[in-house]
């Protein structure tokens, strides 16, 4: 138990069909409810929640503004506002990085976009 709460989730055993860079599927880790709403503990968002905190409250792509796509390099499109937020294939080069290094959103959260894989509840 973690804070004294019930653990979302069950884990029955950590035999996973997939690398987690293949979209790692394990069945042996389950809700621990009916709906993961239900769930009084810790749990993963589900993607439309990490869109939301994501957007800081925003309607646009990213809290800085709508995809503004400015050009191509090698093949790769450049974004203004992606760039101020976040890590992607212009700016990444193929490797992950420390967090916290680019700017957050109105919410104070950082890395939301890009950098890392985003680990949710739902397969959205």
């Amino acid at each position: 138990m973690e804070a004294g709460l019930d653990p979302c989730y069950l884990v029955d055993s950590f035999e996973c069909s997939t690398s987690v860079f293949d979209g790692e599927q394990c069945s042996s880790i389950r809700i621990n409810e009916d709906s993961p709403y239900e769930c009084e503990g810790f749990r993963l968002p589900m993607e439309a929640e990490w869109e939301y905190a994501a957007r800081a409250g925003t309607v646009t792509s990213f809290p800085t503004g709508n995809i503004t796509v400015q050009g191509s390099t090698g093949g790769r499109f450049e974004d203004p506002a992606l760039l101020e937020m976040g890590r992607y294939c212009i700016n990444s080069y193929e490797q992950a990085h420390h967090g916290a290094q680019k700017r957050p959103n109105a919410w104070g959260l950082y890395d939301m976009h890009g950098n890392h894989w985003e680990h949710v509840n739902d397969l959205y």
